[in-house]
């Protein structure tokens, strides 16, 4: 039976993604090219049960060289693809009538075994097949953008051990995106997409170790700091204009309001302090996992970890057993 919950999931992130994922891949792995794209109107794709994943009108230099192209990925092998396939083309002949470009980007884990071609007496049909587990994976990790750089875990890894490349996918997008809440996005898409390669819980070990903990320890950090100067100025304020107020003096007023300000701070400071040290813990825990657990070599985790190789070599003699 098909995990239509898991398919969903790929289908969703795919569908997120393509816009910016779709067109260096084409360029790159399709060799197109074209002078502009044109959206295909709603009410053509909606007359479907089942919206195609890209679709655009291709403008050439010269007109007569229009075409649609019309684009899926797929992660299973469905019997009905060559059916489905050419029933979108003789929708979008007859609408458009323009030729009609048709690509299947195969993600699954098995070998594609989808029918391809028709040929019958009156018709010949056929689209094309490309299975990603073709194209080596430092392909999309040379993207510049991150939507493409997911796709190298469902590339082929030329021999290179699953960790190495995951870690290799989660460093060059946190190099891609400013954005902290997006790369934990695109980590948590990372990891759907991994169950395709039986990767998830490597993928989810190191996304842990490399992601979710950085982002916790420096959003706590920078909210703890935060929080903390606020609430020592808001209590000094409260204490002082009260004490102030109670004795009906001036000076009452402005100690009481110095004094809750610096008891405040001096407070908050030593719960940031104690947060520098809690994150200095889970970051040596961090280098220990990745050394002894997913086997990274030093100078690879000090890339990850963002710290000097030398740091990470006295992390391991001090916790060698």
């Amino acid at each position: 039976m098909k995990d239509t919950t898991t398919t969903n999931a790929y289908d969703k992130i795919l569908r997120e993604n393509i816009e910016k994922a779709i067109i260096p891949l084409a360029h790159k792995v399709l060799r197109l090219q074209w002078q502009s794209l044109e959206e295909i109107p709603d009410d053509l794709q909606s007359t479907r049960e089942r919206r195609p994943d890209f679709l655009k009108i291709v403008h050439q230099a010269a007109a007569a060289d229009d075409y649609v192209l019309h684009i899926e990925f797929q992660s299973t092998n469905e019997a009905g693809m060559l059916a489905r396939m050419h029933e979108y083309y003789a929708m979008l002949y007859k609408k458009y009538g323009y030729s009609v470009e048709q690509v299947v980007f195969y993600i699954g884990n098995a070998p594609p075994t989808m029918v391809r071609s028709l040929v019958h007496k009156n018709l010949s049909f056929r689209y094309t097949i490309v299975t990603l587990t073709d194209i080596p994976y430092r392909e999309f990790l040379a993207s510049s953008v991150p939507e493409e750089t997911l796709l190298a875990i469902l590339a082929d890894f030329q021999s290179e051990q699953p960790a190495t490349v995951i870690t290799q996918i989660l460093t060059r997008i946190t190099e891609q995106e400013p954005s902290r809440l997006r790369i934990g996005k695109f980590a948590e898409q990372l990891e759907v997409l991994s169950r395709l390669r039986n990767l998830q819980s490597l993928t989810a070990q190191i996304v842990d170790k490399m992601i979710h903990l950085d982002l916790e320890s420096d959003v706590r950090f920078l909210q703890g700091e935060a929080r903390g100067e606020a609430k020592g100025e808001a209590r000094g304020e409260a204490r002082g204009e009260a004490r102030g107020e109670a004795r009906g003096e001036a000076r009452g007023e402005a100690k009481g309001i110095a004094k809750g300000e610096a008891r405040g701070i001096a407070k908050e400071r030593a719960h940031t302090e104690q947060e520098r040290a809690k994150a200095e813990q889970e970051r040596v825990q961090v280098i220990l996992n990745l050394f002894h657990a997913v086997g990274l070599a030093p100078e690879v985790i000090a890339s990850v970890v963002n710290c000097p190789v030398a740091y990470i070599n006295s992390v391991l003699a001090d916790h060698r057993a």
